[in-house]
């Protein structure tokens, strides 16, 4: 990641956005981090750091504010633990418990199931966390809720405590009892007492003092007060004394005992300080946020920038402030238009605009949110360079311009196609004719290189240069003619005017000095800006014409799509509706025919089969004339086309004409293909399969249907009734196998009661199947054993 030059995020005012959001860090540390700012074009990387302040602005706008204790650095507290038969300061101890605690709580807040969904980034931060519940258990076992020693830490110091606390009780006695009688006697004080060196102590007037045995301990400044340990007092108070002192000893040999259990959780205390540290940081770049209203736009791998109502971050904090309003601009570049080239009058915002996308892109790239429509799209630049303001140098001998085109030759090397350029009034500096001529050999070189920029200029040369590219846009800051005003409004597809006569009118230069200024400076000066701004006008017009006919063609031709589409369909249902009635009446025939069969039979004893072979002779006609109509009906519904199946080969993917699901040719032999369906194969007509694309991924779905769900799909049921069992078993292969190829998962066979023939033969080819779950019967009064299940 090259940044240029050194002092680029004071140019882009980057350092102002990080010291406000240093002030919402709870820890030194997390300060000390934001103060060196990373910057990173690992399009992972950045999704990751944004979807974290984003999941943590969210929670903060949801009333669930991420809860960040202050916190210290315990880098050394932590290098003294690691040491055998160390002892620590209870301070350092408090302090490394501040993180416990606080890695206690975000442990049991997101490690649930519903953080895991609705905060996925911050759970998987904790999930590195294997907390051990026995360091809260030991802590409490040592520490009280105001995190000071308790008596009963151990037996030892509670015997000891409870010694201390008879003590000072038989202390507080006898020192009352001699204050009183001493202060009866007019030796002390108004003060009468006092602690000096730790000890309680009597304030008695100077002329006194011989007369109360004990210790002096010191006197006021004055000389006029002695204040004296009376001697009935210091026996008790020694023993004090070394009752505390043996506390002491006590109290240091538990936190010794303490430190060796804290010990071997070393390297967890440091991970959790990081983690600590991390989500400090996250939460300061969420609150941030909240206060400038950012967002995460949509990152690409492609190189450009799509910025929707986009405001200059800085500027919003300040103006919130003051109560300000802050005016949003939009900005596209891509391969197509590459550099934007901005112009207009002085303080109209040129440069505010352009800092704003640099800003912005160091902001993004670094893990924070920016104030812009979330519908906006960023590619991540590898190299961000910046030419902005006076470099002069007296230690380097080097002029403004100098400065600047020494810039600019860095530019012309490090600049490639992910790099983005700034650069403000390009070309000033020198001689315009001069620096506007360089300037415009400069842009043709960064443009040739593919890289992306912003540029600010006066220069019309730039603006013609702008007008004359395709990969270059003109844009304007636009003013107010008639308040003699910016309106910080950019407007991009035209270049922009200084307006230098209308604001010099303003500020009340004379007519006179006006006139003559526009006279030196040339006829066509202000023209050129003039035609420059129809020319870019008439350009955006017939632009714009050409995108409104491009849509409407495109929305005729959906329209005739969805007409031929409609048509088609409609013309389909018509003729599958006909062949299904016609199937119907075959099935009515196919049953007549039965029926007629068994009288035949009944009737050949009585000699009476004239005029039944009549009926049966026209039946057999009306039901081949049915059977060619079907078949008809299906070779225009299904085989309508000029497919060729003997260009399929091993290997293609392919489908049923009916519909179904997708697989692969495994072998061909006699116009019949062997066809592969994820654990299943199946042997079909070669006449019956299309092309299919190839498959993303082949997997088993498992579709309900007891209805067919579309005209292309098979459907659940067949009805066999009053056919013949060999051409029954033909037709419940056929089905059967077509049922798997079009993954339905239960079918339903109506063969009919009669004599249980069709019954058993059925039941017998559905056994070879090993794909079938179970074969059954329902109720009588859905048909008993005339009718036959299949789950598969």
């Amino acid at each position: 990641m090259l940044l240029y030059p050194e002092d680029l995020f004071e140019k882009l005012e980057f350092d102002k956005i990080i010291a406000q959001t240093q002030k919402h860090c709870k820890g030194q540390r997390a300060r000390d981090i934001l103060a060196k700012p990373r910057i990173f074009n690992q399009l992972e990387r950045v999704n990751r750091m944004l979807d974290e302040v984003q999941e943590v602005k969210t929670m903060s706008s949801l009333g669930k504010p991420l809860s960040i204790r202050p916190y210290y650095n315990i880098d050394q507290p932590l290098f003294w633990l690691k040491k055998i038969d160390s002892v620590l300061e209870i301070e350092s101890i408090i302090q490394i418990y501040d993180y416990v605690w606080a890695i206690y709580e975000l442990d049991k807040e997101f490690k649930v199931p519903s953080a895991r969904v609705n905060y996925p980034s911050i759970h998987e931060i904790l999930l590195q966390v294997n907390f051990d519940i026995t360091l809260i258990k030991a802590y409490q076992k040592i520490f009280n809720e105001e995190n000071e020693i308790k008596d009963d830490a151990s037996p030892e110091l509670k015997l000891i405590s409870k010694q201390i606390k008879s003590m000072e009780r038989e202390l507080n006695r006898s020192f009352e009892k001699q204050m009183t009688a001493f202060a009866n006697m007019g030796y002390l004080k108004d003060s009468k007492e006092t602690l000096r060196n730790g000890r309680r102590v009597l304030s008695v007037s100077s002329e006194h003092k011989r007369k109360i045995k004990g210790i002096i301990h010191d006197e006021s400044a004055t000389g006029r007060t002695v204040y004296i340990e009376p001697e009935e007092i210091l026996y008790l108070n020694n023993n004090l004394f070394e009752l505390e002192a043996q506390r002491r000893h006590e109290i240091r040999k538990i936190i010794k005992e303490f430190c060796n259990k804290l010990r071997p959780f070393c390297e967890e205390f440091d991970m959790w300080q990081k983690i600590i540290v991390r989500l400090d940081i996250i939460n300061a770049k969420a609150k941030m946020a909240s206060k400038y209203n950012g967002n995460k736009p949509e990152l690409t791998d492609e190189i450009g920038l799509d910025l929707k109502q986009a405001y200059h971050p800085y500027l919003v904090l300040l103006h919130q402030e003051q109560d300000k309003k802050v005016i949003p601009f939009s900005v596209k570049l891509d391969k197509e238009e590459r550099i934007l080239v901005i112009s207009g009058p002085n303080a109209g915002g040129k440069s505010v605009t352009m800092k704003a996308v640099g800003l912005m892109c160091l902001m993004l790239q670094s893990g924070m949110l920016i104030p812009i429509s979330p519908d906006s799209k960023f590619g991540l630049f590898s190299h961000i360079l910046v030419d902005i303001g006076d470099q002069q140098s007296m230690e380097d001998d080097l002029s403004t311009y100098s400065s600047r085109l020494k810039n600019m030759q860095m530019f012309l090397q490090k600049a490639g196609k992910k790099s983005l350029f700034l650069i403000d009034e390009f070309g000033s500096g020198t001689d315009p004719a001069l620096g506007g001529a360089i300037a415009e050999a400069i842009l043709l070189e960064l443009k040739n290189k593919k890289c992306l920029g912003v540029i600010t200029t006066h220069y019309s040369n730039i603006k013609m240069y702008a007008y004359e590219n395709k990969e270059l846009l003109n844009g304007a800051m636009e003013f107010n003619k008639e308040k003699l005003a910016p309106t910080y409004r950019l407007a991009v597809g035209k270049p922009g005017s200084s307006f230098a006569y209308e604001i010099a009118r303003g500020v009340g230069l004379p007519d006179r000095v006006l006139k003559n200024a526009q006279k030196n400076a040339g006829i066509g000066a202000k023209e050129l800006d003039e035609l420059l701004n129809e020319l870019q006008e008439e350009k955006r017009v017939y632009e714009k014409r050409l995108a409104e006919n491009e849509l409407e063609k495109l929305q005729l031709q959906k329209l005739i799509n969805s007409y031929q589409t409609a048509f088609g369909d409609l013309e389909f249902k018509r003729k599958k509706l006909k062949m299904e009635k016609k199937e119907i009446k075959l099935n009515e025939l196919n049953s007549a025919k039965a029926e007629l069969d068994q009288m035949i039979k009944e009737l050949k004893k009585e000699k009476r089969l004239e005029e039944l072979e009549k009926k049966v002779e026209k039946i057999k006609v009306q039901k081949q004339e049915v059977v060619e109509n079907i078949t008809e009906l299906k070779e225009e519904i299904y085989y309508n086309d000029d497919f060729d199946p003997a260009t399929l080969k091993v290997g293609d993917f392919v489908k049923m004409r009916t519909g179904g699901e997708t697989g692969e040719i495994l072998s061909i032999a006699k116009k019949k293909a062997k066809i592969s369906m994820g654990f299943m194969q199946v042997d079909v007509a070669l006449r019956d399969l299309v092309p299919a694309k190839t498959p993303i991924e082949l997997r088993s779905k498992s579709v309900n249907m007891e209805t067919k769900a579309n005209p292309l799909q098979l459907e659940s049921k067949l009805d066999i009734r009053g056919y013949m069992p060999s051409d029954a078993i033909d037709t419940v292969q056929e089905f059967v196998d077509n049922a798997l190829m079009s993954n339905l998962s239960t079918l339903k066979i109506v063969h009919g009661k009669g004599t249980g023939v069709l019954r058993k033969v059925i039941l017998k080819k559905l056994k070879e199947y090993k794909d079938i779950k179970s074969i059954t019967h329902p109720k009588d009064e859905f048909g008993g054993m005339g009718v036959t299940y299949v789950e598969f």
